[in-house]
This record gives C-alpha cells, sequence and structure tokens, in this order.
C-alpha cells in the first residue's frame, strides 16, 4: 500500500492538517475501530511511507492479530479510511466558504417559506458581501447569486409588489459573466502564445463589440477593466504603449482584489516582458525589473509568507542582466527564508554562483559550485552549465575537457531529463568542445585555418534550433582573437 491513492492523500498533509485529521476522526469513529488503527499506522510513519510496517501483509496483522491474511479486508478498511478523510477535506472547505454555507441556508429558508428567517438571513449575508472590500469576479458572482435567491423568494411568494432583485441580479450578472468571459480568453490566448496552438474563443468577437460599444456601463467595472487590458496585450507584439497602459490599470486598481489574483494577473504582464526580453527586445529588461520590484514591495508575489523558487531565481536573473549586483545580493540573502524547504537551498546557491559569475568572480564562483550536491536535476544541469561558463573564463582548458565528458555522460544516463532539455544541452556541449578546441590550438594552429574553423562553428550554432547557452556561446566566439 505504500504507493496507494490513501497514502499519496495522506502525504499531501502538513502537521497541523494531520493533527486536525486526528481530532475529526475521534468524533467519527471508535478509537478501537480498524479504520482508525489504520491510520495510527499512517501517523505513525508519517512522512516517510516507504516504511516496511506498510507492506499489505503487516498491516493486515496490526488490524486482524493471528487471522489469516485476506487482501480484501485490508482493501476495506483502507477504502473507509479514504472516505473518511475526503469527508474531513470537503467539511475543510465548508468551514472557509462562510457565504455559501449562509447561502445554502438562505435556500433552505426560502423552501421552506420561513419569510421572517429569510429576510433576516439576506441581511446577514449582504453584510458579509458589504464587508468584502474587493470588486472581483467572485463578488459580483456572490451578488448575482444572493439577487437571484430573493428573487426566486418574490416569485415563490406571487405578490404584486415592486421588487428590484431581477434587476440587481441581471447588473451582477452581467459584471460577473464579462469579467469570467474576459478571464477566461486571457487564459486561452496566453496558453496559444505557450503552446503555439489555437484554440475556440467563442464569442470573442462578438464579447469585444459590446465591451467597447458600453465602455462607460462595463469598463468602469475593475473586474472587467483588467482583463479586458490584458487580453489587448495579449493580441499585441511589442507594444509598450499597450503594456504601460495595461499595468498602469491594474495599479489603480490593486486594492480591488486578493494578492493571488493580483498575482496570476501581473503573471501575464511579467511572461509578455520574458517572451520579449527572449526575443531581444531589451527595453523589457528594466520595465520586468521595476514592475518585479513593485510586486514584491507590496507582497504580491508572497503566499502565505513564502515566494516560489522560480520567482527568486527570476528576479535574481533579471537584476544581473541589469548589472544591479548590489540589489541583488541583498535580494538573495533578504528573501532566502521565504523559499519553501525542498528548493531552498538549490535555488539559494545557484543564484548566488550565477551572481559571482557575472561579478567576475570565478575562483569563488567555482569553489561554492563544487561544494554543493543540488537535489533537483534541473538545478544540477543549470549549476553545471554555470561552473562550465566560470572554468572557461578561468582558461582552465584541461580542467573542461574532463568536466564536459562528465556532463555528457550525466546527461545519457539521468532518465529524468526532459527530451528536449536533455537534446538543447547535448548539443551545447556538442558545439563548446569545437570551440574549445579552437581555444587551445590559438598558439601553433594556422589562423587560415582556425578562422575558417571558427565561421563554420558559428554558422552551425546560429542554424542549430534546439540549443542551450547559444547566445554565451557566439559571444565567447566573437571575443576570439586570430
Amino acid at each position: 500500500m505504500h504507493n496507494s491513492k490513501l497514502v499519496q492523500l495522506i502525504a499531501s498533509f502538513n502537521d497541523k492538517e494531520l493533527k486536525d485529521l486526528d481530532k475529526y476522526l475521534l468524533y467519527q469513529v471508535d478509537t478501537q475501530a480498524n479504520v482508525y488503527q489504520l491510520f495510527e499506522v499512517l501517523k505513525g510513519v508519517y512522512p516517510d511511507f516507504t516504511h516496511d510496517s506498510l507492506g499489505k501483509q503487516a498491516v493486515f496483522k496490526t488490524l486482524f492479530g493471528k487471522a489469516t491474511y485476506k487482501d480484501v479486508k485490508v482493501r476495506e478498511q483502507m477504502s473507509a479510511l479514504r472516505k473518511l478523510i475526503e469527508g474531513f477535506l470537503i467539511n475543510i472547505e465548508h468551514t472557509k466558504n462562510d457565504y455559501y454555507n449562509n447561502l445554502a441556508l438562505l435556500k433552505q429558508y426560502r423552501k421552506r417559506n420561513l419569510g421572517n428567517l429569510f429576510q433576516q438571513q439576506v441581511k446577514n449575508l449582504q453584510v458579509l458581501i458589504d464587508g468584502d472590500n474587493y470588486l472581483n469576479t467572485e463578488n459580483y458572482r456572490r451578488e448575482y447569486l444572493l439577487a437571484d435567491e430573493k428573487n426566486n423568494f418574490f416569485e415563490q411568494q406571487q405578490n404584486i409588489a415592486h421588487d428590484d432583485a431581477i434587476s440587481i441580479r441581471n447588473v451582477n450578472f452581467d459584471k460577473f459573466y464579462f469579467s469570467s468571459k474576459l478571464r477566461t480568453l486571457c487564459e486561452i490566448a496566453n496558453r496559444e502564445k505557450i503552446l503555439n496552438v489555437t484554440f475556440n474563443k467563442s464569442l470573442e468577437k462578438e464579447i469585444l463589440e459590446i465591451l467597447e460599444s458600453n465602455k462607460k456601463l462595463y469598463l468602469d467595472v475593475p473586474a472587467i477593466h483588467c482583463y479586458y487590458e490584458i487580453f489587448q496585450l495579449l493580441k499585441t507584439e511589442n507594444d509598450t504603449d499597450q503594456f504601460n497602459h495595461t499595468l498602469n490599470t491594474l495599479n489603480r486598481y490593486q486594492k480591488s482584489y486578493t494578492d493571488r489574483e493580483l498575482k496570476s494577473m501581473y503573471a501575464y504582464l511579467s511572461n509578455y516582458c520574458i517572451q520579449h526580453v527572449n526575443k531581444g527586445h531589451a527595453d523589457f529588461t528594466p520595465i520586468l525589473f521595476e514592475m518585479q520590484k513593485l510586486l514584491l514591495q507590496n507582497k504580491i508575489l508572497l503566499e502565505d509568507g513564502a515566494l516560489s523558487h522560480i520567482s527568486y531565481r527570476n528576479i535574481v536573473a533579471i537584476a544581473i542582466k541589469l548589472n544591479e549586483y548590489t540589489w541583488a545580493e541583498k535580494f538573495i540573502e533578504d528573501y532566502k527564508n521565504t523559499l519553501s524547504g525542498l528548493h531552498k537551498e538549490n535555488a539559494y546557491n545557484l543564484s548566488k554562483s550565477n551572481l559571482l559569475y557575472a561579478q567576475e568572480d570565478y575562483s569563488e564562483t567555482i569553489y561554492l559550485l563544487n561544494q554543493v550536491d543540488f537535489t533537483d536535476v534541473y538545478y544540477a544541469c543549470t549549476a553545471k552549465f554555470t561552473l562550465l561558463k566560470a572554468y572557461f573564463a578561468s582558461r582552465e582548458f584541461d580542467t573542461l575537457d574532463y568536466f564536459v565528458s562528465s556532463f555528457q555522460l550525466y546527461l545519457k544516463r539521468n532518465k529524468d531529463i526532459s527530451v528536449n532539455f536533455k537534446k538543447s544541452s547535448e548539443n551545447f556541449l556538442k558545439h563548446f568542445k569545437k570551440l574549445l578546441l579552437i581555444q587551445k590550438q590559438l598558439d601553433f594552429k594556422e589562423k587560415g585555418k582556425l578562422d575558417k574553423k571558427t565561421k563554420d562553428l558559428i554558422q552551425k550554432i546560429t542554424e542549430e534550433k534546439t540549443m542551450a547557452n547559444k547566445s554565451w556561446l557566439l559571444e565567447e566566439i566573437s571575443k576570439i582573437k586570430l
């Protein structure tokens, strides 16, 4: 049962959740019940679920003593415990969704025709909505659902009287629909760029025509306006004016969204910048840097106080590209403890070594990278590239002969490396070896022959479609003085 769905489920829990689950189970079953004893077995080995005590026969003996082993009895208890845990997870979501629990109660009051209780519950729900400062899609959805229930109650009473619930429902449904639709169109447009495919964007033209014909009505709604500008940006290529307009719009409406939503919205702008930086549009690099600093300052990039290792690494890379070495060094140290445990040391050591390399402190770069054992294969490969560059800058050509062969063997043997990354890395090493050979021959080889070799190498690298560190390699070749 080591790799069972039950074990995968419990493995996803943190310490607090496991304690809360224990309390929940005690309300559901007796401590002597087999299903609770199974939980005790799993809790006893947490978080290492490779323990021998999780073998089915070992678990059977714990639960049923000396009885004859029957696989089905263990599976029954595993299934029962999994259902209890799923109930616990559902309960967690219920406790988080105070609004929707109250809405469910409002529906029951309506169905039972309890007018006084219904009206009081309407007030309770309105207090929850008014207490929410966010003017996002979720807020309009809640307003719409409350108005929908109020209208249902009005129709149920069959009274001939004025009631504006249907109008409120209509207005908020429009806000909810258009903001949701635009958000979906943004997601599709972004994914089309990443995957280089085309998806069906139903009603795209019609939606945009309605919004552009009714700008005052809809573009004054923050959730609609922001996604409208993001979508307009995603349809452009290298448009700094639209980028700045979109950025200003997001900055203006920051308080209308949760940090998670803002992080998602600004990610569109970050990706837009990164794509154009990668295409050689250097004017987007300082724009991206300033935006990242703003997001850090407002803690938008942090989730529950944690910064993703990818964001951490990317921010350092941007700062290095702009020669902001002092800022990068402070950032690396200041934000180290915001990284998650799994990638904390990997991201820290790689970022620090990249900064040392950029500062041309090659000996320290080599020393650091030779002291560190990267636990993630991607980090390990990226670190090897930095180490290779540092060796090359230090003119340690004999060391590089061994290092390149070792790197090639690592790529060949490691099954966890993706096919594209492996091919890209292998192509780099293949051409780098040729550069290395030219460097070694500079002092004794005929210059005419070396010049031809160099030009041929540049042509082959330029034509290579899949290759890591391509620009670095071309830059190093351009430095060769024949």
